[in-house]
């Protein structure tokens, strides 16, 4: 949904309870998220099936 904005801009809601975020794939490109990327320690980074 984030990547259909018409922004080239990063785009990062934060969860009222700070515990979880949603990403564009600009902002995943800029801080070098990819499929590969493990999760962080005592998280989980839940990706779509395209990875």
């Amino acid at each position: 949904m984030l990547d259909a904005l018409p922004t080239r801009r990063p785009v990062v809601p934060i969860g009222g309870d700070g515990h979880n975020l949603w990403a564009n794939q600009r902002a995943l490109n800029i801080v070098g998220i990819t499929a590969a990327t493990p999760d962080p320690v005592g998280g989980k980074a839940v990706k779509g099936a395209d990875g």
